[in-house]
């Protein structure tokens, strides 16, 4: 059984950070990799390092979601693992940092830069 592996990425930083990870990722035979990208600016780095990636429908992003809708979307997918890039302008990497503890998933969200993120961190706890 393919273990799956969930990332979300709104900021193009922490997606640049990921996007050695994520290469290996999607060639690997035995690991699904589902990457959500709902920003036009991360969307232009993995199309720009050929990482494949979805988004939802128009009128459903990511970031239009409530917690209690991504929690589901966790649970309906069932990763193994979850990755989220930190970001400032968008409350996406706590909530799926949430839904992955609420759904006993093991997350990792990456800290790209510094500015903030003591704020970030602090606010997640």
């Amino acid at each position: 059984m393919k273990k799956k592996v969930l990332v979300t990425l709104h900021d193009p930083g922490p997606t640049n950070a990921l996007s050695s990870v994520l290469s290996v990722l999607t060639r690997e035979n035995n690991i699904e990799t589902i990457v959500l990208s709902e920003s036009d600016s991360s969307r232009k780095v993995l199309d720009s390092k050929k990482i494949p990636y979805t988004t939802l429908k128009e009128g459903n992003k990511l970031e239009n979601l409530e917690p209690t809708c991504i929690e589901s979307l966790v649970k309906h997918v069932g990763p193994d693992l979850i990755l989220t890039g930190i970001s400032v302008q968008s409350n996406l990497d706590r909530y799926f940092i949430n839904a992955a503890k609420q759904n006993k998933r093991p997350s990792a969200a990456i800290f790209e830069g510094y500015t903030y993120s003591t704020v970030r961190k602090k606010d997640s706890e």
